[in-house]
Parts: C-alpha cells; structure tokens; sequence
C-alpha cells in the first residue's frame, strides 16, 4: 500500500488551528521535550473508517472505538495539555 493512502486515510489540519497550536507549544512551560499531534477531528476520506481499516489495514484492531470519519490519529493530549481547539471540519466548510 503506498504512503499517500495512510495518509489520507489518516489526518489533515486547518493552518490556522496548527498555528494556533505552534504558538500555544513554544509558550507551553515545560522542561524538556514533548510530543503532539495536531489533527482536524475527522478524516478526509469519505468511506467509513471501518471500510478503510478493512481496506488498508486488514486484521488490525481497533484500539477504541471510532466514529465513521473521526480521525485515526488522536490530539487529546494536545488538547488536554496545550488546551488544542480544532474549530473547522472540511465538512462544513466545502460547498457541494
């Protein structure tokens, strides 16, 4: 399976929430290092989350449960730590 379709199956970011979050990160007062992930709260794609596992992930569990289009990658420890706020979802901001 080629890269590009993880990542598509996976996660896309809104510049301005990925600012947001750059700027909230470099003020972030803790020592040391750190890692988060910065995501939109749903994917991309428009098949279901358990049609793509199926796909592209055949026998691979999930871990917990999942909306139909939640993303697959989790920021709630950005989101708990650095209070991360993703305020836009394509799927109300592309007209059909």
């Amino acid at each position: 399976m080629p890269s590009s379709a993880v990542a598509q199956c996976a996660l896309f970011a809104q510049a301005d929430a990925v600012e947001r979050a750059v700027v909230v990160a470099l003020e972030y007062p803790a020592k040391g290092f750190d890692t988060f992930i910065i995501t939109s709260p749903d994917t991309i794609m428009t098949q279901p989350n358990a049609e793509l596992v199926a796909k592209y992930f055949p026998g691979v569990p999930f871990k917990r449960e999942l909306g139909p289009h939640e993303s697959m990658l989790s920021s709630d420890k950005a989101k708990r730590v650095l209070g991360y706020k993703p305020t836009h979802s394509w799927r109300n901001e592309v007209i059909s």
